[in-house]
């Protein structure tokens, strides 16, 4: 709540993730989403799509995620500012 009413007050948009303990490195990065015609295709995450755009990204629940997960965001949390 803390993290949205500080984005919104600093007009920004907000994109939330919804965090369990089985989200995977890559979930973080991509989703897949059925497209008009039944088919699967892939678009960025809440999170990427928050980077690129300049918004707040809100991982819900993010304390049920694995190490390996958090690991993944490690470079986004210091100076380096990129996903791996």
């Amino acid at each position: 709540t803390l993290a949205y009413a500080a984005a919104k007050q600093i007009n920004r948009d907000v994109y939330i993730y919804q965090c369990t303990m089985d989200t995977r490195p890559e979930d973080l990065l991509i989703s897949p989403v059925i497209d008009e015609h039944g088919g699967i295709r892939y678009v960025a995450s809440a999170l990427v799509t928050a980077m690129i755009r300049g918004g707040v990204a809100i991982l819900d629940e993010a304390n049920r995620m694995s190490e390996k997960s958090w690991a993944s965001l490690a470079p986004l949390l210091d100076t380096r500012r990129y996903i791996e």
